[in-house]
């Protein structure tokens, strides 16, 4: 799953971190990103929002719990064969 991919998949919440998320999926030019400080920096580059790009850590943080979630899910799913 990518970063895009989970954000969409996020129910979007009325604090900060719902705000990144509405940024970042409102953004037509928004890249895959391989790690939190490419992200982070595009945000505020592009944006200029240093509160937002903060909140977004946290988002990330989330998809990186996700990711690691579905990895271990996987094995045990392959185990089971």
């Amino acid at each position: 799953m990518t970063f895009t991919e989970f954000l969409t998949s996020r129910k979007v919440s009325h604090d900060a971190k719902g705000d990144f998320v509405r940024l970042a999926l409102s953004d037509p030019h928004l890249p895959h990103f391989e790690n939190w400080s490419e992200t982070r920096a595009y945000i505020v580059q592009r944006h200029d929002n240093e509160a937002i790009a903060d909140a977004g850590e946290d988002v990330w943080k989330e998809y990186q719990s996700a990711q690691r979630r579905a990895l271990r899910a996987s094995r045990a799913k392959s185990n089971e064969a």
